[in-house]
Order: structure tokens, then sequence, then C-alpha cells
């Protein structure tokens, strides 16, 4: 298992690899092991979506290599990206953020029952309710989907500001 926070060695990081902050991508810096040369993408997809890169047998997550070795530093918390994509680490697309903001970036549940993110149904009226910084905000409850999920947008810019997401 990856740790979110696992701290990134970022001189071995260096001395094995290169990163592209323009596409996100880390390569090889010398041929590793057979089948794997010099110049070749690092790393391999995880079932949710990010890509791991394993330094001296250690797993980590790509897109904290690709911070560390940018800003040569780890993050503070955790990184969002920005565009939801978990494979995309361009450094224009990785921010720090705290672990209520970088949920507040999350998409919808597929599973969602109304598939309004923020909306639910309670006795044929539909409830737009949020949470931030550990902060429930009861925004109310709408006759109509179309009225809850304007209500729900309009909360979300307000008081997610930049991490809002809408879907």
């Amino acid at each position: 298992m990856i740790m979110a926070t696992s701290t990134v060695p970022i001189d071995l990081a260096r001395s094995l690899l290169d990163y592209d902050p323009d596409t996100g991508v880390l390569r090889w810096r010398k041929n590793r092991t057979v089948g794997t040369k010099a110049g070749d993408i690092a790393g391999s997809p995880t079932g949710d979506g990010y890509q791991k890169i394993r330094l001296l047998g250690k797993p980590y997550r790509a897109h904290r290599v690709a911070f560390a070795m940018y800003y040569n530093r780890q993050p503070a918390e955790q990184l969002d990206h920005i565009d939801g994509d978990r494979g995309n680490n361009k450094i224009a697309n990785l921010r720090e953020a705290t672990n209520s903001q970088n949920a507040m970036n999350m998409k919808i549940a597929s599973a969602h029952s109304v598939g309004v993110k923020n909306v639910s149904i309670d006795k044929k009226k539909y409830v737009v309710r949020l949470q931030a910084n550990g902060n429930l905000f009861r925004i109310g409850r709408f006759d109509t989907l179309n009225e809850a999920s304007e209500a729900a947008k309009k909360a979300r810019e307000f008081i997610h500001g930049e991490f809002a997401r809408h879907g």
C-alpha cells in the first residue's frame, strides 16, 4: 500500500528519474532491469487511477515524486489534481491542499441517488448540504432538482472557492 504522505527521497529520485513538468511524465535516467531502459516512462498505474513508482523497492505516488523533484521539497499536506485526473501529473495540475480541500475537489460518486453533487432527497424535497473544514453547511430544501442543483453550485463556489467541483 502507498501512503499518501510518504516522504519522497528527493536526491535519490533526481539520481534515478527525469521529470518533464509540461507533460507530467517521469522517465528513468538509466537502464534499470531487463526490459526497462533509460528514457522509458517510470511507474505503473494503480487501481485507483494514480501512478506509482518504486524507488529502491519502496512505492511512491508519482505526483508526490514530481512535486518534490520540481520544488525541491515535500508538500505540506496533500496534493490535489486540479482537473480531477489522478494520472495527470503536470506541475500546473498539482496544488497543495488540506484533506478538506482535496475532498472538496472530488467527483460525484457514481452511486449517487439523484446525480447532483451535494444534493439528496428527503420526503419528496431536494436537500442541499456541503461539508468543509469539518463543518456541515445545511443550505436548504427545494421543490425541484434544478433549484437544488443551482443552490448547490452557488454554495460550492462560495464555500469551497478554488477547490469547488461541480460534477
